[in-house]
This record gives structure tokens, C-alpha cells and sequence, in this order.
């Protein structure tokens, strides 16, 4: 633990003289800011100091966050928001579209508020048509789960009974 923790700090040192302290140098006072936090955290190894560190640590985390979120609203929200939208031209997207509108249906007409909407003869079928589409979704997914679990057994008593034992 010692010699990580040692690393560490001469990992940061240099990382501070070489990108903060040269560039500073050259004229560039914006780096200052990040000079200061890494110094910051460095605070850490000083009992008297190490609650300053925690302004370092509060940004790293907050900056990481965000970027993690930015790519996770991109991909999961976006993304599918943007294949679901796609023109209803093939019978697999006019399904698609059918299955998230009736999902949604279900969810927006299962409250004691809509209960006019859910006594409408048309509209009462669409949210149990969501229902269903969700129970299918789930056990495809739960199938998928099971199947790459087996899947995984299979080559490991094939290597066993194989490879290891010579069977």
C-alpha cells in the first residue's frame, strides 16, 4: 500500500510540474485552476490540510458524473427515442412503434385519473395490448439471460471434460 501510495504522489507531482507548472510558463494562465486543484489533492497526505482536498475530489466526481451522464442520456434515451421514430415503411417498424405506443399507454392509463379514457371501448385494449408486449420483452430478455448462462455452463464441462479430465 505504501509503495502505490508513493507512486501516486510522485506520479502527481509530475503530472503537475509538467502539465501545469510548464504551461503556466508559457503563458497560459487558465492553468492555473487545474495546477491549484491537483495541489489540492495532494492536501490529502497533510492531516492539518486534507479537507481542502475535498474540493478537488468533489469537482473530479462531479465533472465525471456529468460526462458519464451525457453519454448515458446519448445512448439509452436518445438513441432509441430516434429508432423508434423511424418511418413506419416495414412491418418490424410499424410493430416496434405499435409495441412502445401501447407500453406507454399502459403505463399513462393505469391510474384512477384516466379511468374515463380506460372505459372508451377502443382505448380500453390498447393498454392491455402493452401489458403483453412488456411480459414478451421480459421473458426474451430473461430467456436471452439464461440461454448465455447456459451457454457459458456448456463450455466450461466441455473444457472439463475435455481438456482436463481427457473424457
Amino acid at each position: 500500500m505504501g509503495v502505490a501510495a508513493g507512486h501516486a504522489f510522485v506520479v502527481n507531482v509530475g503530472i503537475i510540474r509538467s502539465s501545469g507548472w510548464q504551461a503556466i510558463m508559457q503563458g497560459d494562465l487558465w492553468a492555473v485552476i487545474p495546477l491549484v486543484l491537483g495541489i489540492l489533492v495532494l492536501t490529502r497526505l497533510i492531516p492539518r490540510l486534507s479537507g481542502m482536498s475535498r474540493v478537488s475530489m468533489a469537482i473530479i466526481g462531479a465533472t465525471g458524473a456529468a460526462l458519464g451522464l451525457r453519454g448515458a442520456l446519448q445512448a439509452q434515451i436518445l438513441d432509441q427515442i430516434g429508432a423508434t421514430l423511424e418511418p413506419l415503411n416495414s412491418l418490424d417498424n410499424i410493430l416496434l412503434f405499435g409495441g412502445v405506443f401501447s407500453t406507454l399507454a399502459y403505463f399513462l392509463f393505469s391510474s384512477e385519473m384516466t379511468k374515463p379514457f380506460r372505459q372508451n371501448q377502443v382505448l380500453k385494449y390498447v393498454p392491455e395490448i402493452g401489458k403483453v408486449v412488456m411480459m414478451v420483452a421480459f421473458g426474451a430478455s430473461f430467456g436471452n439471460a439464461t440461454m448465455g448462462r447456459l451457454s457459458l455452463l456448456i463450455g466450461r464441462m466441455s473444457f472439463l471434460l475435455k481438456d482436463w479430465i481427457g473424457l
